[in-house]
């Protein structure tokens, strides 16, 4: 189940970003793939593809996953397959309702996805992710190479701070499929790269492609089973951090909420969420937890908060630094507030 999650970030990154437009060897800026984007056929594909994703880590390879989607355009049904030496997760989707057994640990989960959630198509996410990401980076087409047996136009993002978390993106995308079809992702010492090794884009598909086979005496639990959040008093949640923590004071912003996660396995701990409203209107959350042992200091951009050392990361607007035992996270409700201003809120605040 570890490796389906810790999969699924590069996975939406690369293999679901699908468009049908026109492009040419011409550099292009930010603003004209946005607008491109915008203009793409709106048309889902119907496809099979195997793929490899490699993460990196001051050079050395860290992680290998293998890759195999299923993905039928007329009835929304999709099959991933996850594989890590011998360790093998499989998911399903009809649209409305996501399973998924992970063979090596036995453990089956489900997930519903409400209209809250309905997922993006491709188009949506690459438009997203293209005017995300022409707010702090360089965006431009570096023409046409060829991967493999494919053709492809050549995408390059990359990040106008030096010491952004997320230094520089690259996509290749077919030209006949508008797949892309490889894609490299630079974090400065950690790094990952994926590419589709084979893609059928006339695949056959059996009423069986979209079926699990669970095991009878396996449950199928609820994902949301698995970290339970709930709504807690402000009493509630220092209590269950067993020691009382930083709170915004300003009278021009009221909590409107308190919540309460644990989460366990790999990542066992406490953690509080509080969102705040200002003049009635909804404009940041604060999280903390427990500081971590193992201490990481890439996380973004480094400032100072509060005399202490801290992080701000530009692609998500928040703010993190670590105080008498917790690690504190600031981030805006609305993605205009700036960093000097988070920055203000910190300073502000009091137990």
């Amino acid at each position: 189940m570890k490796m389906m999650f810790r999969f699924a970030g590069s996975l939406l990154l690369t293999s679901s970003l699908i468009f049908t437009g026109c492009t040419s060897s011409v550099k292009l800026s930010g603003e004209q793939l946005v607008s491109q984007a915008l203009e793409a056929g709106k048309k889902e594909v119907s496809y099979y593809a195997e793929g490899v994703t490699v993460s990196y880590e001051n050079g050395k390879e860290t992680e290998r996953y293998i890759l195999k989607e299923w993905s039928d355009a007329e009835t929304k049904k999709k099959r991933e397959e996850v594989i890590k030496g011998n360790e093998r997760a499989v998911s399903v989707s009809d649209g409305k309702l996501i399973t998924v057994w992970d063979e090596h640990n036995r453990q089956a989960f489900k997930m519903d996805v409400g209209d809250g959630m309905r997922p993006m198509t491709q188009r949506e996410q690459l438009k997203n992710m293209l005017e995300h990401l022409n707010k702090s980076y360089r965006i431009e087409s570096m023409g046409d190479e060829k991967v493999g047996e494919h053709q492809t136009v050549h995408i390059k993002a990359v990040s106008k701070k030096k010491d952004a978390l997320l230094k520089q993106m690259e996509l290749w995308i077919d030209q006949s499929t508008w797949m892309v079809i490889k894609s490299k992702v630079d974090s400065g010492a950690v790094k990952s790269t994926f590419e589709y090794t084979k893609l059928d884009m006339s695949p056959r598909f059996t009423a069986d492609t979209f079926q699990l086979n669970i095991p009878k005496d396996i449950p199928i639990r609820d994902i949301n089973e698995l970290n339970p959040t709930k709504q807690v008093s402000l009493e509630e949640a220092k209590k269950a951090v067993a020691a009382p923590f930083l709170l915004i004071t300003d009278k021009s912003f009221s909590l409107k909420k308190t919540e309460l996660t644990q989460l366990e396995g790999e990542m066992k701990r406490t953690e509080i969420s509080l969102e705040y409203d200002k003049n009635g209107v909804s404009y940041v959350s604060v999280g903390l937890f427990k500081k971590p042992d193992d201490v990481k200091e890439d996380l973004g951009t480094a400032v100072s908060v509060r005399g202490k050392s801290g992080w701000y990361w530009d692609e998500i607007h928040s703010l993190t630094w670590d105080e008498d035992g917790f690690r504190y996270t600031m981030i805006p409700s609305n993605p205009d507030v700036t960093q000097e201003e988070l920055i203000k809120i910190a300073e502000g605040m009091s137990k």
